[in-house]
């Protein structure tokens, strides 16, 4: 990021911090208002009545709001959430993120604008964000429709974890290094033979775990090493992909990548070989193949794993959740930005109170004491019923779990959904050094030029659709590779003919026209 950038955003933090930005009112200097707050969690558990009305009155002393917010399952709030926007119903603060699309939102006129009620009331936000970061996050039309829950801007690295006693008992220790070093070094390069030095090492650990008995389940298609360790192209629009480092900035149509190829003919190699579970074709879902994969036949315990948050420099720190002793590799060198969109707060075009709306949204990211409890209560509950602090008062532990969402026990929400993860107590699902360490990374991460790219189909909305139904039909048959070698490359070339067959070359080149714009009007280069 530039370093103008982040040290204006130093010097405006400094001044918030000193009061002398922008006033924040009392509550009561304010007038008396009700917000409707919709967010994406777990409604169920048993205590969401008494702990919802903790924060309400939190809510009251701190910004005379009376706050009704309502607990959607995450799951459901997308359906929801468009229906209500469709019946134009109230709701003035909303959680959006990974189960919705943005730009989808925008489309439909479904959330507000934010940049006017953040130049007024939202300093604290625009504060905490580096410019550059900030603006990446705007849609297609360059206006700013969520602001991102923090929680490290930073990815792009991430790692894979194998099975220590299965390593030490085939290829042994050094093959661990040698993963490694063949993920490092072809992470990024756009080429079949780059594609070959990565799967041909992981082969070795797969034939060797199969000729000694101790590959379980098989290799899991779910969870493809291309899912996580494969940075050589960068996701434009769904169905299009631009090598890395390509000054053209031409559009390659994913289905036809030679890296998608690539890996369709190889999971058929190993599924012959008997590398991935037999009948992985009548397997429900991924997550059961991930999970039954490398274990017992009847432990549901998955013993190998990819990351997206390998970001830190020793992975140990991060294995802290794992029983079973594994070994842990970086599948790249360095991490890159990255954008908040999987999770963060607008304002619904239907909000009665957008003002005190973006006051809300601005206190969620300050220091103040009662947003700090405000934003615990939600995520952890009330101290002495739900969780308790060390004797350091330090770290929290929390009763009945980690601070996950889950509903075998009384409470406990994602923090992750809102405001800044740095208010977060430090507990063992999220420990104060790992964010410190995000910190400090997102100041030096690499800036992808395409960072902020958001495609907006509605020109092509019929193909896209189209396009999706072609995906969902062949995506398993080719990527769990059970055709086998006889069978997978006829039916890619089925695939790839429909897919050009339902406009795939028309949405590639409506990708092309709005990257290409992009990359000119913002002086985007690599």
């Amino acid at each position: 990021m530039k370093k103008l950038s982040r040290m204006l955003a130093l010097v405006m933090a400094l001044v918030l911090a000193l009061g002398c930005m922008q006033a924040v009112a009392t509550a009561e200097e304010l007038p008396e208002v009700d917000l409707i707050y919709w967010c994406g969690a777990n409604p169920d558990q048993k205590d969401a009545e008494l702990v919802l009305g903790e924060m309400k009155k939190v809510a009251k002393e701190a910004l005379n709001v009376n706050l009704d917010m309502v607990i959607v399952a995450t799951s459901e709030i997308k359906e929801k959430f468009n229906k209500a926007m469709a019946a134009q119903e109230r709701i003035d603060l909303t959680w959006t993120g990974y189960v919705q699309s943005i730009q989808e939102l925008v489309n439909l006129g479904a959330l507000m604008p934010l940049e006017d009620l953040m130049e007024q009331y939202g300093q604290d936000l625009i504060a905490s964000l580096d410019e550059d970061l900030l603006n990446a996050h705007r849609q297609a039309d360059g206006k700013l429709y969520q602001f991102p829950a923090w929680q490290g801007m930073v990815g792009g690295r991430s790692a894979l974890y194998v099975p220590k006693d299965v390593v030490d008992a085939t290829v042994g220790e050094q093959w661990v290094a040698e993963m490694e070093k063949a993920m490092n070094d072809n992470c990024y390069t756009y080429s079949v033979e780059a594609q070959a030095a990565v799967y041909d090492k992981f082969e070795e650990l797969l034939a060797a775990a199969k000729d000694a008995g101790k590959l379980g389940l098989g290799y899991s298609t779910g969870y493809t090493l291309n899912s996580w360790w494969n940075q050589s192209t960068v996701n434009v629009g769904t169905y299009g992909r631009i090598a890395q480092n390509d000054e053209t900035f031409t559009v390659i149509p994913a289905a036809e990548s030679v890296t998608t190829k690539y890996v369709y003919q190889k999971m058929a190699e190993w599924y012959d070989k008997g590398y991935i579970r037999q009948d992985v074709a009548s397997v429900d879902s991924a997550a059961e193949d991930w999970c039954r994969g490398w274990s017992d036949p009847v432990s549901d315990q998955c013993y190998i794993n990819y990351s997206h948050n390998g970001f830190t420099d020793d992975l140990s720190k991060e294995m802290t959740d794992w029983t079973k002793p594994l070994y842990a590799m970086h599948c790249q060198p360095h991490c890159s930005t990255s954008l908040g969109q999987a999770t963060g707060t607008s304002i619904p075009f239907t909000a009665k109170e957008p003002e005190r709306a973006m006051m809300f949204m601005n206190w969620l990211v300050t220091k103040d004491e009662k947003a700090i409890e405000f934003y615990n209560l939600y995520s952890y509950g009330i101290e002495g019923k739900h969780y308790e602090w060390n004797e350091a008062h330090t770290d929290i532990k929390v009763f009945g779990g980690d601070g996950q969402a889950s509903s075998d026990f009384a409470w406990g929400q994602r923090p992750w959904m809102m405001g800044t993860l740095l208010n977060a107590y430090s507990s063992p699902s999220y420990p104060a050094w790992y964010y410190e360490e995000l910190i400090a990374l997102q100041k030096d991460a690499y800036t992808s030029p395409l960072l902020g790219f958001n495609f907006d189909y509605s020109d092509v909305e019929t193909e896209y659709n189209l396009l999706s139904s072609i995906d969902k039909e062949y995506g398993d048959m080719l990527g769990r590779g059970y055709l086998g070698v006889a069978g997978w490359e006829a039916k890619y070339n089925e695939y790839v003919d429909k897919m050009n067959a339902a406009g795939l070359q028309d949405v590639i080149a409506a990708i092309q026209e709005q990257v290409t714009e992009f990359v000119t009007t913002r002086n985007r280069t690599w």
